[in-house]
């Protein structure tokens, strides 16, 4: 499969943002960067046959994942957006004894199902390998 554009994957970002939030987007939500922002945000790169979700923040590189599939790097990206928009919304909506991540888990694979059932199933594996490593603690 040939490799897609930094342009099409940016793209297909910011649909996906549009999709889930509309108008009332944030800016900093569903835009790629293609060179580092030092801000502690993700930028991506393509070298080779290898795209690369990069994080560097003051100077400082802290992450690095390659793939070769488009669809991680989509999901990578979009993950850590709905991530932050469960996150608000689970903030908005708290429920006094109730564990945070309750809300925020189940609105992360909802907003991801919306988009791609498969990036849900994704999540969900992940999600549940942090509740075997870290249960759900209500009434904290």
């Amino acid at each position: 499969m040939p490799m897609k554009s930094i342009e099409y994957i940016q793209k297909e970002v910011a649909l996906i943002g549009e999709a889930l939030c509309g108008e009332s987007k944030p800016a900093y939500l569903f835009s790629v960067a293609s060179s580092p922002t030092h801000s502690g945000a993700p930028h991506i790169e393509i070298a080779g046959d290898e795209y690369h979700f990069v994080v560097t923040e003051r100077g400082s590189e802290f992450e690095r994942r390659k793939t070769k599939d488009v669809d991680d790097i989509l999901y990578w990206l979009v993950e850590g957006d709905v991530g932050d928009l469960a996150r608000s919304c689970e903030l908005k909506n708290r429920v006094e004894a109730q564990d945070s991540r309750r809300l925020w888990f189940q609105k992360e694979l909802e907003l991801l199902n919306a988009v791609n059932r498969g990036w849900a199933k994704r999540k969900e594996a992940e999600q549940k390998q942090v509740l075997n490593e870290h249960p759900f603690r209500d009434s904290i």
